[in-house]
């Protein structure tokens, strides 16, 4: 059975590759891993889903993602050219 080893996280930001096991980017600073931003409190247990780097909203809960938070990923914003109907 082959070992699968961890990917290693490139920062959105800089584009520098870290190591296997770093949270944050050591060039800039920013996050490495986008996780649901929902922190626990005395109503929710949190969400720690691991989101894919463009995400700007959790797959899981639907919170915003710690890349969004932090600016790194914007969310869906409709072009003019290209705009939603709303049907009533």
């Amino acid at each position: 059975m082959a070992d699968k080893k961890k990917e290693k996280p490139t920062c959105v930001r800089c584009g520098h590759v870290g190591r296997e096991d770093d949270k944050n980017c050591i060039k800039c600073g920013a996050p490495l891993i986008n996780t649901c931003a929902d922190e626990p409190g005395l109503v929710s247990k949190g969400c720690t889903y691991v989101n894919p780097p463009d995400a700007a909203f959790c797959a899981k809960c639907g919170h915003p993602t710690l890349f969004h938070k932090e600016g790194l990923v914007f969310p869906y914003q409709p072009s003019p050219k290209y705009p939603i109907e709303i049907k009533k």
